[in-house]
């Protein structure tokens, strides 16, 4: 095996080092907390809502964060290489490269999140409705809720994978265990009154607040970014891409039907008009280059 690859690598006093372990150890169980805070976060609105008014209302609540769980999937699928960029500069030390290619990588995560949750947003309820063959009451109103919640959620990707190289993510713990405890509680206080849309705010709200006004500060002060700097450099990309598919939802509107070849053409279409322009408005020339050099990474494994 590897002693035999490797016959300089052994275990003895020398190369045992109980500092290097309980960093090991550090780095793991902090992954271990968050771990559990994600399922905090994510898998326990079904109890909710099965303790306090149902098992039966589970159904009309899944199909939605189905729907957007298979989104956020996509989503994380194509940022999830940025994570080894970050290390590879941590190690170099190099926290200026860091800070300009986290922007960088922000800005494309933001492009790529405006595009893929406005798609659910618009053709989330006539796809839901065509795939079970009715929408349930309330359907839209979860949809919407759980859209916004996924949105600022795939907003903060970058900032994840970049705490995670530095092995600062005990930020990012913390602000996940605050979020599974918030959802629970405010999904508790919120579906008594609202139902399976208590649930849904429940998950939006602490969504919204924590990684809109509080990761970001954690993430910028780890890498010695200013705020203000991220901030208008993601309001200046966010902003303007969504006004687009508002625009371009005014002219859809009429359209979208419960069809899924109607709904696959308007996306395509809204995908042709989205996308040459979001490259226009988010990326400056150096951006492009660098995403170029990004994607051939990607298809390159």
């Amino acid at each position: 095996g590897c002693s035999r690859l490797y016959q300089r690598i052994g275990w003895n006093e020398i190369t045992f080092s109980r500092r290097r372990m309980r960093e090991l150890f550090s780095y793991s169980s902090v992954t271990f907390v968050s771990t559990m805070a994600d399922l905090l976060r994510n898998e326990t609105n079904n109890l909710v809502i099965t303790l306090f008014r149902g098992a039966a209302l589970v159904t009309p609540f899944s199909f939605p964060y189905q729907l957007l769980r298979y989104a956020d999937q996509i989503l994380r699928a194509f940022i999830s290489p940025v994570g080894p960029i970050f290390s590879q500069e941590e190690g170099r030390g190099d926290f200026e490269s860091i800070r300009d290619k986290f922007l960088i990588t922000s800005r494309i995560c933001n492009i790529m999140t405006v595009w893929i949750f406005s798609g659910v947003a618009l053709y989330g309820a006539p796809f839901i409705q065509r795939w079970i063959g009715e929408l349930f009451p309330d359907t839209i109103a979860v949809l919407l809720w759980l859209t916004l919640a996924a949105f600022v959620t795939g907003l903060q990707l970058p900032s994840v994978h970049l705490l995670f190289a530095i092995s600062r993510h005990k930020y990012y713990a913390g602000i996940n265990v605050a979020e599974g405890v918030l959802n629970f509680a405010v999904s508790v206080a919120l579906v008594r009154h609202f139902g399976i849309v208590g649930v849904a705010i429940g998950t939006a709200i602490p969504a919204v607040l924590l990684k809109i006004f509080v990761q970001p500060w954690f993430t910028c002060r780890a890498i010695g970014l200013p705020v203000h700097r991220y901030i208008t450099s993601a309001a200046f990309t966010v902003l303007p891409l969504l006004l687009i598919n508002v625009a371009f939802y005014v002219f859809a509107r009429p359209y979208i039907q419960p069809d899924y070849l109607r709904i696959f053409v308007l996306a395509t279409v809204q995908s042709v008009v989205y996308l040459p322009l979001a490259m226009l408005v988010g990326f400056s020339r150096r951006d492009r280059q660098y995403l170029a050099s990004f994607l051939l990474r990607r298809m390159q494994g």
